[in-house]
């Protein structure tokens, strides 16, 4: 969540957080489902599709555009910095020849990218 939208806002109420520690494990979790105190406080509330999915699904950034516009710029700054360069994490050259390669549209690299920003 630190490159999206933040949504936990309402579940990090200290009341709530505190019942959620003090409920059983079998309440946490139920067979393959996580979250099950959530998923059953929400029957008839949404969708039982969106209820009983079993896969995480992220909320979709247009990375891909913003890598090849408006972020280009200040992307190129972060990688070109002098403090991400002296850490010597990852080659610069090979980071830079890839987002101007995404920027071209020769490759969608923006995943990879938003991980080394």
């Amino acid at each position: 969540m630190a490159h999206s939208i933040e949504a936990r806002l309402p579940f990090m109420d200290y009341r709530l957080v505190s019942l959620l520690f003090n409920m059983p494990a079998e309440w946490k979790l139920r067979g393959p489902c996580n979250k099950f105190v959530l998923r059953e406080a929400m029957v008839h509330r949404i969708p039982e599709s969106v209820r009983t999915r079993a896969e995480k699904m992220g909320f979709p950034i247009p990375t891909t555009k913003w890598f090849a516009s408006e972020l280009y710029e200040p992307l190129r700054d972060v990688l070109t910095g002098k403090e991400a360069c002296s850490r010597g994490n990852y080659n610069p050259e090979v980071i830079l020849r890839d987002l101007d390669r995404h920027r071209r549209g020769e490759g969608d690299v923006a995943g990879s990218l938003l991980r080394v920003a």
